[in-house]
């Protein structure tokens, strides 16, 4: 994006300070986000040290950056010195942190051109902040090192581990502003709203993103880099957030959503980590594209009218278990903890939530792309979690304590162990061999015949139930039950088709469930898993 300006040397600082200690300085560089901001007397300090230009406007351009003025002081340092380095851009320029054109250039021409340093500090503070220039570029970084490598790559004829060295030297040089200053815009009850992005934690949650594969167009696609502009709740119709993971990490399922939680522990596990990069992958998760409500055809206009949109910018999160299985406190918590984290990083104040600055709404549920002729994700249960108004204002509290300066809520970041369900259920028994098909013989397996002589026919069926029917252990009407029934009215996607010994005709879902194939009805063909 940039190129290294000639001149520059490292500097060091001589005026006394209340500087970081080492160890804090190396957590916070973990998330350049957190670095926060310095005093207007520093500001003040360095450019009176270093006989800028800029001094006129320090009040201005501290405030322009806020709240992320110590990094930017470090970076108008390392750049231009303060703008007393002009043989790459001139100091008409007013543009002491290089900021280049989204678009590229030669010469003078790649440069942006300001009527301020005050201007130029806003713009370098949207820039990186924003999780729609260059879908979300900077934004999406976490680590001071990470964001090195995307604002001045040494691609671009930096050195980054010399940028790195010198912006560790002038934090750890610049005092921290210890008082409460909020940046943000204006709430309804007064004061400014503190909108900083990681500002709201994330629930604890199981990493499992990067391992396992994928092929494209087998559950997922990688469309580009993605964003997480909405987000979509599901429900996964199979038990406990460990065997729904397992499942949609399988090479030859059709189906991925970003995230898995347990309705009853909320043991959460994420699959996809959206870094914004073309190795995202969007899962097929909100498809198909078939009903989309008015606010989900807003976000389709707003990215050119492609229907991947909803996969490509939305992150979903998968519920274990039925559509009419309870949630609990516990789970309701976690996403509306992981709901608010979203929503604080996506902009959203939080009287005006669950609206984006778009001005559609943030959450949504899988039906409200697919229709309810096709499927009623997530069921009602999630559903009026959501519409009857609980989580609304679960996030609503999480947002409005952390941006008018409350504390900000910190969850217990304990990994929870893994529960497939209730306990007074029988497990359930997968069928040998069928547990080891991978992509590569399913996709052209019609039937598998185990060693006992059953004879398993793949079907791509979507079905309903009938009546209020079992969800059993083995093909035995009266046998243990693994879960409870499964309710009239409710849509399942069984993986294959076979005979028991009596010429009883059951469906076998991907959970090893059994179900009578008399309690069901086939209403179309399974496009997609989630």
């Amino acid at each position: 994006m940039r190129q290294r300006l000639t001149g520059v040397k490292v500097g060091l600082s001589t005026e006394p300070s209340s500087t970081l200690s080492a160890s804090l300085l190396g957590d916070m560089m973990d998330t350049w986000r957190t670095l926060g901001d310095t005093t207007l007397a520093t500001y003040r300090a360095e450019f009176a040290r270093q006989g800028s230009p800029m001094l006129a406007e320090a009040e201005a351009i501290h405030a322009a950056a806020r709240p992320h003025s110590a990094l930017a002081l470090a970076v108008m340092f390392h750049e231009k010195k303060y703008d007393t380095v002009t043989e790459t851009i001139p100091a008409s320029f007013h543009n002491p942190l290089a900021v280049g054109k989204p678009e590229g250039g030669i010469g003078l021409n790649r440069w942006e051109r300001y009527d301020s340093y005050a201007e130029a500090a806003t713009a370098w503070r949207e820039r990186v902040t924003s999780l729609t220039y260059k879908e979300g570029v900077d934004a999406r970084t976490t680590s001071l090192a990470e964001w090195i490598h995307v604002y001045a790559p040494d691609t671009d004829g930096n050195n980054e581990v010399v940028y790195r060295g010198v912006l560790r030297e002038r934090l750890a040089a610049f005092p921290l502003d210890v008082a409460p200053r909020p940046a943000g815009p204006v709430g309804s009850a007064g004061g400014l709203l503190n909108m900083t992005m990681g500002l709201i934690p994330l629930p604890g949650f199981d990493d499992e993103a990067g391992t396992f594969t994928k092929d494209e167009n087998v559950g997922m696609n990688r469309l580009g880099p993605r964003s997480i502009d909405v987000l979509f709740f599901h429900r996964a119709l199979g038990y406990g957030a460990r065997g729904v993971a397992d499942w949609l990490k399988r090479h030859d399922v059709k189906g991925l959503t970003d995230w898995v939680i347990d309705p009853e522990t909320a043991y959460m596990i994420r699959l996809v980590d959206i870094k914004g990069t073309w190795d995202d992958m969007s899962g097929w998760a909100q498809g198909p594209y078939r009903a989309p409500t008015p606010d989900l055809q807003r976000l389709t206009a707003k990215y050119g009218g492609s229907f991947d949109t909803i996969n490509r910018h939305g992150e979903s999160i998968e519920v274990a278990g039925m559509y009419g299985d309870r949630i609990t406190d516990a789970c309701k918590r976690d996403l509306a903890q992981w709901t608010a984290s979203r929503a604080q990083d996506r902009g959203i104040r939080w009287d005006k939530f669950p609206f984006t600055p778009d001005g559609y709404s943030y959450i949504h549920g899988h039906v409200e792309a697919c229709g309810a002729d096709y499927k009623i994700c997530p069921g009602p249960v999630v559903w009026a979690f959501i519409n009857d108004g609980e989580l609304n204002d679960m996030v609503r509290e999480i947002l409005r304590a952390a941006q008018t300066g409350g504390a900000v809520p910190h969850p217990d970041d304990n990994i929870r162990a893994s529960s497939s369900g209730p306990t007074d259920f029988a497990p359930p028994v997968p069928i040998r061999g069928l547990m080891d098909v991978n992509r590569e013989d399913s996709g052209s397996l019609a039937a598998f015949v185990t060693t006992e002589g059953t004879t398993f026919i793949a079907v791509s069926d979507q079905v309903i139930a009938i009546r209020d029917t079992p969800r059993l252990q083995r093909a035995n009407p009266g046998g243990a039950r693994i879960g409870p029934d499964i309710r009239a009215g409710e849509d399942f996607n069984p993986a294959w088709i076979f005979a028991a010994e009596d010429g009883e005709l059951w469906y076998l879902t991907p959970y090893w469930t059994r179900v009578r194939v008399r309690d069901t009805k086939r209403v179309g063909v399974d496009t997609n898993k989630a």
